[in-house]
């Protein structure tokens, strides 16, 4: 545990949490997505990469989005990383996501009157289509670190 001062007030303790990438299964395929904003919605993206058992890059992808929160962004770039696998035929393949908030979405019940209810039903005919069984979670560190050693 380390302690933390936040500018003069009270301390907060939060816990450390040691990162690095972990590669997928022998045999598998890894996909991994996330987005980005400014501040102040004006303009967002997302997009990610797919990686080899060994780490090694196999393909990206980006796309440029209209404002909008980071749980939209990040269900573009999931929905765009499933299809990409999809049309490449890259299976077995595993996925992590570092937005809690939409695997909650996806692995839950149908979400059938949700504002984001179309990219939650195209990730789960994808994820279906593809064998893909459940989606990690990983910190946003973690794959900051492995897009610096890759």
């Amino acid at each position: 545990m380390e302690a933390y001062c936040n500018y003069g007030l009270e301390p907060h303790v939060t816990n450390t949490v040691l990162v690095n990438w972990c590669p997928p299964c022998t045999n598998c395929i890894k996909l991994s997505t996330d987005d980005a904003r400014k501040k102040d919605l004006s303009q967002a993206t997302g997009g990610g990469q797919i990686h080899d058992e060994n780490g090694s890059w196999v393909i990206g992808f980006h796309r440029s989005l209209r404002p909008m929160h980071n749980l939209e962004a990040e269900m573009w770039a999931l929905r765009d990383g499933l299809q990409l696998a999809k049309s490449k035929d890259l299976v077995p393949i595993c996925v992590e996501i570092n937005a809690p908030a939409a695997i909650h979405l996806i692995m839950g019940p149908n979400q059938l009157h949700h504002n984001l209810s179309n990219f939650i039903h195209d990730c789960k005919c994808l994820m279906r289509q593809l064998g893909v069984e459940k989606i990690d979670h990983v910190y946003r560190k973690r794959k900051q670190v492995h897009g610096i050693v890759s």
